[in-house]
């Protein structure tokens, strides 16, 4: 510090120096004064450096600590993934062969829902294992060089040995994160088409139950008119049965008389016969002992040697050479018939047939 007596002009240079730096501590002094005001342990060094190293060791045993807990074996996924693989191609083998013992012992066999899903998960395995070789040979076979550089890729990376394998077991659930997506699709589309079929059915048999009331009504109207008309029936039957029982005999014959008047105007709807040249009857008067019908000579004839081989059975009329010739042809106009008999007998039957219809058509007495 310089005086007031020591000061000379030649030093007026060093003196304002001198006051400049004495400002400047006295500014520095204050602005330590009110920052240690603020905060005591702020010019605290050995404070600080103590509560740093401390953070720092807490910060080193936090990362110790999840390291222990995120440290495995280097080999174990790839381990388990291979010792899945191997268990999967045993019962794929096993699969196999109980397969084919089944087929030759030809028995039925149960199975249960636990060898189901075994089975799928096989089904699966084999499908990724499938396209791991398909990625295996194309990144083979892309030059002509691929097995000396597949080779070659193999002595290098010894040592990478470990992270191979983990992009392998990374392949694999790729791909079977894949697979499991398709089938899913697969499933959400099969329940998509069921919905819609579930829907169409309900149309349509919505469709089909409005269809039905109108037939059901046009159904109910015929039963009702069915049974309308049975009952006009059977009114008139009544109606008609108490005219009858009100009615005398002398009425009844009186009806009886007029049926028959209007029966016999009306036209016979007898068949046309063939008649007998002489005495106009029926020329078939011959009875197999078959039972089959009658016959005229000829069809007698015939009858007998296809269906009988030429012998008559027991109870056939054999016909003479009287009403017709040695051949079964009919004899001249002239000459005269002696069986008359014969055709007596298909007169009386159809006079027995006109009397049952006639007992058919009298009234009730």
């Amino acid at each position: 510090m310089l005086n007031k007596h020591q000061v000379y002009l030649g030093d007026k240079q060093e003196v304002n120096k001198e006051i400049q730096k004495l400002s400047q501590s006295s500014k520095a002094q204050q602005l330590v004064s009110s920052n240690l005001i603020e905060d005591p342990s702020l010019y605290d060094y050995d404070g600080f450096v103590s509560k740093k190293n401390k953070s720092e060791k807490a910060i080193v045993i936090q990362k110790q600590t999840e390291d222990k807990k995120q440290k495995q074996p280097q080999f174990l996924n790839s381990i388990l993934e291979q010792s899945k693989r191997r268990e999967f191609e045993r019962e794929a083998i096993k699969s196999r062969m109980n397969a084919k013992e089944v087929i030759k012992s030809g028995k039925e066999v149960y199975i249960s829902e636990s060898f189901k899903k075994q089975h799928e998960q096989i089904k699966r395995f084999e499908q990724i294992e499938q396209i791991q070789e398909k990625i295996n040979d194309e990144s083979r076979k892309r030059s002509n060089l691929g097995i000396y550089k597949s080779l070659y890729e193999s002595e290098t990376q010894k040592g990478q040995h470990s992270k191979t394998q983990e992009a392998q077991v990374d392949s694999y659930k790729i791909i079977e994160n894949i697979l499991i997506g398709n089938e899913k699709q697969k499933n959400n589309s099969q329940a998509i088409a069921k919905q819609q079929e579930d829907l169409q059915d309900k149309s349509e048999k919505e469709e089909i139950q409005e269809n039905k009331e109108p037939i059901n009504n046009e159904l109910k109207n015929a039963q009702i008119s069915k049974s309308r008309s049975r009952s006009r029936s059977k009114s008139i039957k009544e109606s008609k049965q108490q005219e009858n029982e009100a009615l005398t005999k002398e009425d009844k014959l009186k009806q009886y008389k007029e049926l028959m008047s209007q029966q016999q105007d009306q036209p016979s709807a007898k068949k046309r016969i063939r008649r007998c040249t002489k005495h106009d009857q029926d020329p078939r008067p011959y009875k197999c002992g078959c039972g089959r019908g009658y016959y005229s000579y000829p069809a007698l004839y015939t009858h007998l040697k296809i269906k009988h081989e030429g012998q008559p059975p027991t109870g056939t009329q054999i016909p003479s050479d009287k009403h017709y010739g040695s051949r079964g042809r009919p004899r001249e106009k002239n000459t005269k018939c002696d069986e008359e008999s014969k055709h007596q007998v298909f007169i009386d039957e159809e006079k027995r047939e006109d009397n049952k219809k006639d007992e058919k058509i009298t009234p009730n007495q």
